[in-house]
């Protein structure tokens, strides 16, 4: 039974990680277009470090759970934020953009929510603590998101 239940955690930890993958692609793109709103711009910052920090954090709970050795730093290669030139690109195109940002990190929240539950049943408390933290960081973006696009802060946003 116990087995079961961190197999679960262990494919609920991959999804998140591969959610948390295909939103950072998001992230950069919007950081690109914003061209209102200085705050929204160090906010994408800051979000695309922790989205690096939960990849991080998630890579070191399931080999934990495995039984191998900790994850390794993230690597500027993978995780490095470059500055781009804003690019031009269609109205619609950028609001399918934040359309899909939300719903995937609506996707990762729901992940995480299951996931604390089975790190809990588990008796794996570490990851669980783990859960919660990217859960509320991931929680507290997803909030404040459709606020800066409402406010025309995105290039092709409600202008």
């Amino acid at each position: 039974m116990l087995t079961d239940r961190r197999e679960e955690l262990l494919r609920l930890l991959r999804a998140a990680a591969v959610v948390g993958r295909d939103i950072r692609p998001l992230l950069e793109l919007l950081a690109r277009h914003c061209i209102h709103n200085i705050d929204l711009a160090l906010e994408l910052d800051e979000a695309l470090g922790e989205n690096c920090r939960h990849q991080v954090l998630l890579a070191q709970c399931i080999r934990r759970i495995e039984g191998e050795a900790a994850a390794q730093p993230c690597s500027r290669r993978v995780c490095a934020t470059f500055a781009h030139p804003p690019m031009a690109e269609p109205a619609a195109a950028t609001q399918c953009n934040v359309a899909d940002l939300r719903m995937k990190m609506l996707r990762e929240i729901a992940i995480f929510e299951a996931a604390i539950v089975a790190a809990e049943s588990s008796g794996l408390f570490e990851t669980r603590l783990a859960c919660e933290t990217i859960l509320e960081q991931t929680l507290s973006m997803s909030r404040r998101l459709p606020t800066y696009v409402a406010d025309g802060d995105v290039a092709g946003q409600a202008d």
